[in-house]
């Protein structure tokens, strides 16, 4: 198991140092900077993982806990969204859901094309029914927290929790490569956001949502 983590590990490094030659920076699950030694050596236990924040000049990576010791590595981009795209995605949304929204909320935006190849059950459906997650989004003290469904313009999925992108202003913007099985991005009241391709876990959203809370009270 301990060379399975070294081989992954080492190979991801390789890689993005191929790819980018971006400065890497180390932090243990408490935001402390490390080495990569250290890194490497906390990351063999069983129950921790590690995330890739990835910026347009460093790649961050950060310890995290996981309890699935083979699927511990989630890479996400982050930045900062300047105002005026950010104005217009929030002019878009309030004219897709004729709903509230403005430059103070949080709001989170969860993008799905069509799965024509998939013959399974379209993994729209699995997020659309997490009860946990929904609700989290119904609390009064979330209430600026705003969280949208949105499809790509051709896929015309049956359900009143959807909003089509039909002006494709969402995916232009945010996604123009998407995955199949689901993509978000969280964007701050103070424009920075949070981007992740491909399939995701719900309760990472939460956990982002929950930290910018506990930091900005």
């Amino acid at each position: 198991m301990k060379t399975i983590f070294t081989f992954i590990f080492t190979f991801y490094l390789l890689l993005i140092s191929a790819q980018n030659f971006k400065k890497e920076v180390f932090l243990d699950i408490n935001n402390y900077t490390i080495n990569s030694e250290i890194f490497l050596k906390k990351l063999k236990n069983k129950n921790i993982g590690y995330s890739v924040f990835e910026n347009d000049s460093v790649n961050t990576l950060k310890l995290v806990k996981s309890n699935k010791p083979l699927d511990f590595f989630e890479h996400y981009k982050v930045g900062k969204i300047d105002v005026k795209r950010k104005d217009s995605i929030i002019s878009e949304l309030k004219n897709l859901s004729k709903r509230e929204v403005d430059s103070t909320d949080i709001i989170v935006i969860n993008f799905y094309i069509d799965e024509k190849t998939v013959s399974q059950r379209p993994c729209i459906e699995h997020y659309l029914n997490d009860s946990k997650f929904k609700n989290f989004f119904k609390k009064t003290i979330n209430s600026n927290v705003k969280q949208f469904f949105i499809t790509d313009e051709t896929y015309h999925y049956n359900s009143n929790l959807t909003l089509r992108d039909k002006n494709k202003l969402i995916e232009s913007l945010f996604f123009p490569k998407p995955s199949p099985c689901g993509n978000y991005i969280i964007i701050f009241p103070n424009n920075n956001y949070i981007l992740k391709f491909s399939e995701y876990r719900q309760d990472a959203i939460l956990d982002f949502i929950k930290n910018y809370k506990n930091e900005n009270k």
